[in-house]
């Protein structure tokens, strides 16, 4: 999957000496001045930068805690007159802790603990291979921008895997960006107490940060491309729906997921408010008046709040972020027309699947059920109907079906491995894309190339 060859490659990254070494720079932001880091590079001859300025941990917007807590994220207080130390990483945004996940971690942030988890986390990175110095107009001085949105499922996840300096050095300006996740970003009561999306809301409001602010970054605010990959890429493609996100960017990658993917979007409103009201259950308090609910929840101490739940926690459409589902949106064609590239990569399902040994067609139609129950919510495994659930399963085992039949279990999972990247990843980026590119350049990537990082033999 692409994530994994971005977590590869970000260790390969920090372990090898490539840099000389670190100066200090200060730009100016509409909130104050913010100190960061400088760092020069020695062993790149074909790029046309050699320096790449990093700005770490920068709020984009007040701290979501206390009375803000399931609230909309608002601007960022000004810290004039004093100068914004932007020289290390930000806390992360409350998730379930994963040691995988934590070991990476600490290859940024040495002394990782879970202290480094924070409700105050709404904090974006910036690296710049150019810096404002004089008046010009934006047009003269400015390159191109790229905004990434972290993958993980709405759940887990971080700017720190996101490493901007190899396109910084290109002549790109980068920004990577954090948003509430889980329970903190996504629970609603269904009703205007709490709409919901907040996760969501808060990646517009950093890119309004972006673009009140990353002209004096050497950056040019008429040209910025969000990108993202699974919950992220998926996430780009929401904003491409949601009027609020209407202006501030204009391009779109998306990565491994899209609006019409499965895990991207909750058609039930009803099922997240539940969820919701489980958690208050959960931290002891009432559920019975939706106010009286949050104003408890308000209240409660962040890190009593449950934060598990994986795959549950999605985007719902509130009328504010999203007016209708992405579906509907798309039949109507009431999304952003720009260019737009989308994709996915080879096997990208193989991680879905668990270990099964098929020899023979039974068998076949038994795991095509166990891998639907897997990768989508549905407890009986495909949706529908009795006599629905036969029609799918008899369909997806006819069309997988290897030809001529063989017992070796290798093709048969090879099979499997195709209907989980076809439905979860292929078949939507497909039907997005169609709905695209009536109205604007689109284009569509398999990506197919073994990293050398990969090679066992």
């Amino acid at each position: 999957m692409v994530s994994c060859v971005v977590l590869r490659f970000a260790v390969m990254f920090l372990t090898t000496n490539i840099c000389r070494y670190r100066s200090q720079v200060i730009v100016t932001t509409k909130y104050g001045d913010i100190l960061g880091q400088t760092q020069h590079y020695t062993s790149f001859s074909n790029t046309p930068f050699k320096s790449v300025h990093r700005f770490l941990g920068v709020p984009f917007a007040s701290p979501p805690t206390g009375g803000r807590r399931f609230r909309r994220p608002f601007p960022p207080s000004a810290w004039k007159p004093k100068i914004l130390n932007a020289t290390r990483y930000g806390k992360l945004c409350l998730q379930p802790r994963d040691e995988d996940n934590e070991m990476l971690m600490k290859k940024f942030l040495p002394h990782f603990t879970v202290n480094d988890y924070s409700e105050d986390c709404l904090i974006l990175n910036i690296f710049t291979p150019k810096i404002r110095t004089k008046i010009t107009s934006e047009s003269e001085q400015s390159l191109p921008v790229m905004v990434n949105i972290h993958g993980g499922g709405y759940e887990v996840g971080t700017s720190l895997f996101a490493l901007g300096d190899m396109l910084a050095l290109r002549g790109v300006v980068v920004v990577s960006i954090q948003y509430r996740l889980n329970t903190f970003g996504f629970a609603t009561t269904g009703d205007s107490v709490a709409l919901g999306n907040n996760g969501m809301l808060d990646q517009v409001q950093a890119l309004r940060w972006v673009k009140e602010n990353i002209v004096n970054f050497g950056g040019n605010s008429s040209h910025v491309t969000i990108f993202g990959e699974s919950a992220g890429g998926a996430s780009v493609c929401l904003h491409m729906l949601s009027p609020m996100s209407r202006g501030l960017f204009h391009q779109a990658v998306a990565m491994s997921g899209v609006d019409l993917s499965h895990f991207a979007f909750e058609p039930s409103v009803e099922k997240v408010v539940q969820l919701t009201r489980t958690v208050a259950k959960r931290v002891g308090c009432p559920t019975d008046d939706s106010s009286t609910m949050m104003d408890c929840m308000r209240k409660v101490n962040s890190s009593s709040i449950p934060v598990d739940g994986i795959d549950s926690w999605r985007p719902v459409a509130d009328g504010n972020f999203l007016p209708a589902s992405p579906s509907e949106l798309r039949m109507r064609d009431d999304f952003l027309k720009v260019p737009f590239l989308s994709g996915f990569t080879k096997n990208e399902g193989a991680p879905f699947v668990s270990y099964q040994p098929v020899t023979n067609q039974l068998q076949f139609r038994e795991a095509i059920n166990q891998t639907f129950e897997t990768i989508t919510n549905y407890q009986s495994g495909i949706p529908g109907t009795e006599s629905v659930q036969t029609l799918i399963l008899d369909a997806t085992a006819f069309q997988y079906t290897p030809r001529p039949i063989t017992s070796k279990p290798s093709i048969w999972r090879q099979k499997i491995f195709d209907i989980v990247t076809d439905f979860v990843f292929a078949a939507p980026t497909h039907k997005v894309l169609l709905s695209q590119t009536k109205f604007a350049p689109s284009f569509l990537y398999v990506f197919e190339h073994t990293s050398k990082l990969f090679n066992t033999k």
